[in-house]
């Protein structure tokens, strides 16, 4: 890993050389995953998309109509652009050095990552594993999974014009998080700022949009309208919505605050209405194994309509058969359940079943144990 890392020093810095005549850096600013590390990024449903801007000037300095993210297989998404292509607006790169940047990444769901970089070690430059976990014993930059800790709001219940929804102020990965490759695996070059995105975060204002269902709706603030109705102290709000009358869906996001600045673009959101709208599904399903049981754990995000959950074990064999089931709770909640080993049949497989209060039901990935 330490051989790696001096190798991508050395690219980095010959890349930040490359000019470009075209753009307002002047010259080449990469920003890109370069030790073959990623998030791991739901990508079956539609683009995983992105968007970066810099920190204190995010309306000012951002990837603009650039495409940053780019799939590098089922579930995997890296990040690789250069802020001195055409496509972006203004440049991160002030005076003699980089200024910290922050990168939002969102699947066809509203589940993402958060991640700040510095820029700040010239020979690293904006290198997106700097601010991912780094394991010290086995020396690996560690991925990210997309989740709801982007600040992605949970729903409560809605109607016909209105949800109920909690934002909770999000996470932020970063190039100063003490377990970061930044700090662990490169001595903490990249954080001259000493940047701690849990204390600086914080949740931003509620915006609404009616989009074409079927891809990621567009987080450019442009194109949603600010909420008449903003989170409470407790980051909860009842917020009007307006139903799309064609086979649009009706999404609600929110922006974050990072050290008192509102970012440029939403960072989180939720499906309300129409073909995208969020099911109540078991969500992070665990299974591990352990003295003749399987325990299970998942949790939802969403439980409106929701009125029990089905453990299905699946066999290449036998198929499926229902090897337990438990009632709902009715709101946003964690669960666990166990299941005998003896009771699987020599499945391998476990599928979270959600059964609806109209009968139909929404299955979860099936998880392997």
């Amino acid at each position: 890993m330490k051989k790696a890392l001096v190798v991508v020093m050395v690219l980095g810095a010959a890349m930040l050389s490359v000019p470009n005549a075209h753009a307002a850096c002047g010259g080449s600013v990469p920003m890109f995953h370069g030790l073959d590390s990623y998030f791991i990024c739901d990508n079956a449903r539609g683009p995983v998309s992105a968007f970066a801007y810099q920190v204190a000037g995010p309306t000012v300095h951002n990837t603009g109509t650039e495409i940053i993210a780019r799939d590098l297989g089922p579930g995997q998404v890296q990040i690789s652009t250069d802020w001195g292509n055409p496509g972006i607006v203004g440049c991160p790169q002030l005076g003699t050095g980089n200024t910290r940047v922050l990168i939002v990444l969102q699947d066809n769901q509203g589940k993402g990552v958060l991640l700040s970089l510095s820029g700040a070690d010239p020979g690293l430059g904006y290198i997106v594993e700097t601010g991912h976990p780094f394991d010290a014993a086995g020396g690996a930059v560690l991925p990210i999974t997309c989740g709801t800790d982007n600040g992605r709001p949970r729903v409560n219940s809605f109607t016909a014009n209105t949800i109920d929804i909690n934002v909770a102020a999000p996470r932020i990965f970063s190039d100063c998080d003490p377990d970061s490759t930044g700090v662990v695996g490169l001595g903490g070059s990249t954080c001259p700022d000493a940047f701690v995105g849990s204390q600086l975060s914080g949740i931003g204002r509620i915006f609404t949009s009616n989009q074409p269902c079927g891809t990621k709706p567009n987080t450019a603030l442009a194109a949603w309208v600010l909420s008449t109705v903003q989170p409470d102290a407790a980051g909860h709000a009842i917020v009007p919505y307006t139903k799309p009358t064609d086979a649009s869906c009706s999404y609600v996001g929110a922006t974050l605050r990072v050290g008192g600045v509102e970012g440029s673009a939403i960072n989180s959101f939720v499906a309300v209405a129409g073909a995208l709208a969020a099911p109540p599904t078991a969500e992070g399903v665990r299974a591990t194994s352990d003295t003749g049981k399987v325990r299970l754990s998942w949790s939802t995000s969403n439980e409106v309509g929701l009125a029990s959950f089905r453990l299905i074990a699946v066999s290449k064999n036998k198929g499926q058969s229902e090897v337990g089931s438990l009632a709902a709770k009715g709101t946003p909640s964690s669960y666990t359940a166990e299941v005998r080993l003896g009771d699987l049949k020599g499945s391998r497989s476990i599928i979270i079943r959600s059964v609806l209060t109209d009968g139909t039901t929404v299955d979860a990935a099936p998880v392997n144990f």
